[in-house]
């Protein structure tokens, strides 16, 4: 939830501050929003006691672990890969919306909050699911249903196309 609202304000607070105030005001303002929610993260994360009663690993002995860990490695590099695909089609869109569909900038706001707009509710769908399937074949489906949903932007030169594309992708974002 909180992911889907940050990317939402990442996307519609930047063109109104840097319009108003420049480039170097916004990134000091992200900044400061940046710290400020990293440092209220730390005041709720506590080590429980009885997880530091063993020795911790030596660093060479954790990196060896972490990277004969199958599992965690697959994770990792699904996830990777999966956000940045994400991120890439979030810097592609305003391209897209411009050269495609001949979009003004007030209107290439319109996919990207379909995005999320539908990302949002369906939140609350996989949680079910993700209790029923587990996360590893829910985390593989909502990927398919991403790549899936990008592919028909390749013959979509409609707003209304497009905006259908972005609530499928929102789907598989969530």
């Amino acid at each position: 939830v909180f992911q889907v609202i940050g990317y939402i304000i990442g996307i519609a607070l930047p063109p109104i501050i840097y319009s108003r105030f420049g480039w170097k005001a916004l990134g000091i303002i992200f900044g400061i929003i940046i710290s400020f929610a990293f440092l209220v993260s730390l005041f709720g994360s506590r080590e429980r006691k009885e997880f530091s009663v063993d020795q911790p690993l030596g660093l060479r002995k954790s990196f060896s672990f972490t990277f004969k860990n199958r599992s965690f490695l697959s994770f990792v590099f699904a996830n990777i890969f999966g956000q940045y695909a994400f991120a890439v089609m979030l810097a592609a869109v305003p391209f897209y919306a411009k050269y495609v569909l001949n979009l003004k900038p007030q209107e290439m706001f319109s996919i990207l909050i379909m995005t999320f707009v539908v990302a949002f509710p369906f939140l609350f769908v996989w949680r079910p699911l993700l209790n029923k399937f587990g996360p590893k074949t829910c985390f593989m489906v909502a990927i398919a249903i991403f790549g899936i949903s990008v592919m028909p932007y390749t013959f979509v030169s409609s707003i209304s196309g497009a905006l259908v594309c972005s609530g499928f992708v929102g789907i598989g974002l969530s």
